[in-house]
């Protein structure tokens, strides 16, 4: 009878309509699982391979660059992309406030905590959003110690961080 509470049926409740609602049952949802198998398996290219650089064939895409041409690059996104950061620390007592916004880059968000712990503040709760590449935190920390770092101490090490 528990067979039957699990398997949807039409009503009969004789153990052959039970058992024979079951192996129905059963190869419908193995028809599903193979429809579903290949259609994941015939996804074009474009769509697996979306987020990733791995687009085209299999070479290597690697590029030699010269490093001062990477690190003025570099130096002109940092200064084009400065002008949506922004920082606001606000303290009271040993409850630590942190809102900021600055460009998205890998591993941002994970330098901005490790910059937080090391000022001795422990994170109570990280809330995150990434939209259009602008990467906006709001952090929820006390202070560990008796005595914890000064806004503008903390505003200047996360200015460090999101201006690598």
């Amino acid at each position: 009878m528990i067979l039957g509470s699990l398997v949807p049926s039409g009503g009969k409740v004789d153990k052959v309509s039970i058992l024979d609602h079951t192996i129905e049952y059963l190869k419908e949802l193995e028809r599903k699982v193979e429809e579903l198998e290949s259609t994941r398996q015939s996804k074009p290219h474009d769509a697996v391979e979306r987020t990733s650089d791995n687009y085209g064939p299999n070479k290597n895409k690697r590029k030699a660059c010269e490093p001062d041409k990477m690190a003025a690059e570099s130096k002109r996104a940092r200064l084009r992309d400065s002008s949506t950061d922004s920082i606001t620390v606000s303290i009271a007592d040993k409850d630590v406030l942190i809102e900021m916004r600055c460009s998205w880059r890998e591993c941002v968000l994970l330098d901005v905590i490790e910059a937080v712990t090391k000022l001795h503040l422990d994170s109570q709760t990280v809330q995150s959003s990434n939209i259009d590449g602008i990467l906006s935190v709001s952090i929820k920390a006390k202070c560990k110690g008796l005595k914890g770092a000064s806004a503008a101490l903390i505003r200047q090490a996360l200015q460090k961080v999101i201006r690598k």
